[in-house]
């Protein structure tokens, strides 16, 4: 069991250095929640989609729907289960200890538009967003 854990923790120290490899550096993508736009404070995967998230947004949002947050797929009973994601969390802990200026009281909470933009996948909508802020 030692030896996994040394293992896991190269692992985590190398795709942290990966992640961030600039002092000031915004927090990537993969440790950002897609509810809240800012960095997970208590990452939980919810079991029916797979995707992580933070406990308080997944939570709300499972309030007031039955759906998951990312793939709008209908989910049901044990689908709605939130499991603690602890290589996410160690990340995310990883992550915030070589950028201290996102401290849990100074972090810049992201936009939609932003978060969206600096995942590559949503250039579109960034495009979309500036050019329809112009008009």
């Amino acid at each position: 069991m030692r030896k996994r854990e040394q293992v896991r923790g190269v692992i985590v120290a190398v795709l942290v250095d990966r992640l961030a490899p600039a002092e000031n550096a915004e927090p990537p993508p993969v440790l950002v929640c897609s509810i809240s736009y800012d960095i997970f404070d208590d990452p939980v995967m919810l079991v029916g989609d797979g995707h992580t998230y933070s406990r308080a947004g997944v939570t709300e949002w499972l309030k007031t729907h039955r759906t998951s947050p990312i793939t709008n797929v209908a989910l049901s009973g044990a689908q709605l289960a939130l499991v603690p994601n602890i290589a996410v969390r160690q990340l995310v802990a990883e992550f915030r200890e070589k950028q201290p200026q996102l401290s849990a009281s100074k972090r810049r909470r992201l936009g939609p538009v932003e978060a969206t933009a600096r995942d590559g996948a949503g250039q579109h909508a960034m495009a979309l967003a500036i050019y329809s802020s112009w008009y």
